[in-house]
């Protein structure tokens, strides 16, 4: 009778505390689409003549990296800090400000898309940090990371929007103009070419 009261006791114990911790989890990822919700709104707010609403942005999402139950609320946290990353790196002067700013913005894409690879938004973000970083390397020195820049467009366009929305489209059609870009700035002996530039304007 008595490991039958123990029992029954750990087993309501347990049953508690299940209860209570998902309660904590739901209260949790409220609290980081809160933080979320108001990086967003400082993103919105960011300026030539004004960055510190960007700084604000990075500082907040890497505090709520990866604390959120849901996967897609985590995927959206790396991808508006990575945004926030190209942003940055769009607006310090220096090459090596700038390697080091896109460097770390693709990371933060590469990391969204382990979280989930079937959107768009990763491949592209991933892919535009990789194109400035080469462009502040130096068009010839970054050749060898070409490939890659393509892979990660091409799987941009093949894959949905979170918002369901054909990759193609993201960014004003960004995928297309990174091609048309890249065929432009790329030397004609590796594969350069005007006219499949023309063909992503």
């Amino acid at each position: 009778m008595y490991y039958e009261i123990k029992n029954s006791w750990i087993i309501a114990v347990s049953l508690f505390l299940t209860i209570i911790c998902s309660n904590i989890s739901s209260a949790d990822d409220s609290l980081v689409k809160e933080v979320f919700n108001q990086a967003l709104v400082s993103f919105s707010q960011r300026s030539a003549i004004n960055s510190i609403p960007i700084e604000d942005v990075i500082t907040e999402l890497q505090k709520i990296e990866e604390k959120a139950d849901d996967a897609d609320l985590n995927y959206d946290i790396y991808i508006l800090e990575s945004r926030a990353f190209y942003w940055k790196g769009e607006h310090v002067n220096g090459s090596d400000q700038k390697i080091a700013i896109h460097a770390a913005g693709q990371i933060l894409a590469d990391r969204a898309k382990k979280l989930n690879a079937g959107y768009a938004e990763a491949y592209y973000f991933a892919g535009i940090h990789l194109a400035r970083w080469a462009e502040a390397n130096g068009v010839l020195t970054s050749l060898g990371r070409k490939d890659e820049l393509i892979d990660y467009m091409n799987k941009a366009l093949i894959h949905p929007t979170r918002n369901d929305e054909d990759g193609e489209s993201l960014d004003g059609y960004g995928p297309d103009r990174v091609f048309g870009r890249l065929y432009f700035k790329m030397p004609t002996l590796f594969g350069g070419s005007r006219e499949k530039s023309l063909n992503y304007s």
